[in-house]
């Protein structure tokens, strides 16, 4: 089982590249979560794209622009999830989503925590609320660890999302 068939090379290549000063090859944490070579992937894909916002309200709304406009292009709301960063960037996206007024009978977007998205898997996933994290130091190998979990739990499409620029945004876009 050294093959990766989760991820896309890209969504892996862009996971690893941003976390590979943080977490060793190879190795894993307490929590059990390795950092995956690129080359391991078995499937090609499209590459990861950041956008940076000027305010959380911009963020969540862009959010809910982009699962509409998916869902208009067939993607089950099933396949989609956001993966967010704090309890407020969380309630916003909730909250713009709701405004868009959804069938009840569809399914729905998972909405979750970093966290609680290890060991699960969505063709389509959105890391939201890189804006909200700490960034100072002290902070940076389990944040930068967070958020390698919830890239990794795309299979097809990464979407990450910031209400300001900061040392993660930063990264991401070198």
């Amino acid at each position: 089982l050294k093959m990766n068939y989760r991820n896309t090379r890209q969504i892996l290549n862009f996971a690893y590249n941003f976390s590979k000063d943080f977490i060793q090859e190879r190795q894993s944490d307490e929590d059990a979560i390795p950092l995956i070579a690129p080359e391991m992937a078995g499937q090609e894909g499209i590459e990861p794209v950041v956008k940076v916002w000027g305010s959380l309200t911009e963020e969540a709304e862009f959010i809910a622009h982009c699962i509409s406009t998916w869902v208009a292009k067939g993607i089950e709301l099933k396949d989609i999830a956001v993966v967010y960063t704090s309890k407020a960037v969380g309630e916003s996206v909730k909250n713009s989503y709701q405004k868009r007024q959804y069938s009840a009978s569809e399914d729905k977007v998972t909405v979750l925590t970093r966290q609680s998205s290890k060991g699960l898997e969505f063709k389509t996933v959105i890391l939201a609320g890189l804006g909200t994290l700490k960034d100072d130091e002290k902070n940076h190998v389990e944040e930068v660890r967070l958020l390698y979990v919830g890239m990794t739990r795309a299979r097809e499409k990464l979407l990450v999302t910031s209400s300001k620029a900061n040392f993660y945004t930063e990264r991401l876009m070198r």
